[in-house]
């Protein structure tokens, strides 16, 4: 089967903002992580829920303490199934913080419940695996614009 090249063209909008990508397929990560490069946008990229949220302190701590210092990130894209904290931990303490940035999940269980459980709990987007680059590409050049 025959590769093609996806080329993307950067936005010179997009280039400080930051995208927390947790996802724990390496090659999907990667993937996504090098389209929104290309598009511009910085990103820290993370294998579990958990280290994203270490690494924006919010590992144990209680969210609270976060109020009055920025996350470091514009946007965070996460996996809603992954070893040790899920996307909907995530979410839940992204939107416990005084500072709450847009997340869009991702997942290749998509029933009904999934996607009215993420919404309620103040998903910017939730998207079904498989999922078009571009598709996710615009839904966050839309998301940073408008946030």
């Amino acid at each position: 089967m025959e590769r093609t090249k996806v080329e993307f063209e950067a936005r010179s909008d997009s280039a400080v903002r930051q995208v927390a990508i947790a996802e724990d397929d390496d090659e999907l990560r990667s993937l996504l992580a090098t389209m929104l490069r290309r598009a511009g946008y910085g990103v820290r990229e993370f294998s579990s829920g958990s280290q994203l949220l270490k690494s924006l302190s919010l590992g144990d701590k209680q969210a609270a303490l976060v109020t009055d210092k920025t996350l470091g990130v514009d946007l965070v894209i996460s996996d809603i199934r992954m070893p040790g904290a899920s996307g909907l931990d995530v979410l839940a303490k992204l939107h416990s913080t005084n500072q709450p940035v847009p997340v869009v999940l991702m997942t290749a269980f998509g029933d009904r419940s999934t996607h009215e459980q993420a919404l309620q709990m103040g998903a910017a987007a939730l998207i079904d695996k498989p999922f078009e680059l571009d598709e996710l590409l615009s839904l966050t050049d839309r998301l940073l614009t408008h946030h």
